[in-house]
């Protein structure tokens, strides 16, 4: 069904080419590892410890995407596609196989004064500053885990002199002076 070997594929992620090897036995796809990436490590890692094991083990690319990561795990499909073909294989096979089953959790009973739907820049201050008054709070969020969210989303100009900065003496500028742009050769600038 394959030519056995390593297959080694590229595509565009959200911040980077990302290129990976596709390996085969004559039967399956046995192996997916990932060479080089530019891209936000809690979502690489959740590609890593989740996505790809269960490509691999359902030999299907038909598994639960990565929250908040869509162009990282469409890079890595495609890639796994076009390395099937090169393998001899029908991507279809990948694409169309049966969708993996969820395993249910047990259900659970749980109260709170307050729920936050999305742990983003504002679910995530929005959390913080209910129960620092003193309600219970549950936080809801879709992504595998909160550092990828918090990573990328409560960043940047989302931070900027925030209590949780501001406690931790951190301090961001959203944007530099024309000043301090001007002493890294930037000539346009205006105040």
């Amino acid at each position: 069904m394959y030519k056995k070997g390593d297959y080694e594929v590229e595509a565009e992620g959200h911040h980077s080419t990302v290129k990976l090897r596709v390996s085969f036995d004559e039967e399956k796809l046995t192996k997916i590892e990932v060479l080089e990436e530019n891209e936000t490590q809690a979502f690489v890692d959740d590609l890593k410890d989740r996505f790809i094991p269960e490509v691999v083990a359902n030999q299907s690319l038909n598994v639960d995407a990565i929250s908040g990561a869509t162009k990282l795990t469409k890079a890595v499909t495609s890639s796994v596609e076009e390395a099937i073909t090169e393998a001899g294989g029908d991507p279809k096979t990948f694409t169309e196989a049966a969708h993996v089953t969820e395993t249910k959790l047990p259900d659970a009973d749980v109260t709170a004064d307050v729920v936050v739907i999305g742990s983003g820049a504002s679910g995530f201050m929005s959390a913080i500053t209910a129960a620092k008054a003193g309600s219970k709070v549950v936080v809801l969020e879709k992504a595998g885990n909160l550092a990828a969210v918090n990573g990328v989303k409560v960043s940047g100009p989302f931070a900027v002199n925030t209590p949780v900065l501001r406690e931790r003496g951190t301090t961001l500028t959203v944007f530099p002076t024309c000043d301090e742009l001007h002493s890294l050769g930037t000539e346009f600038c205006f105040d």
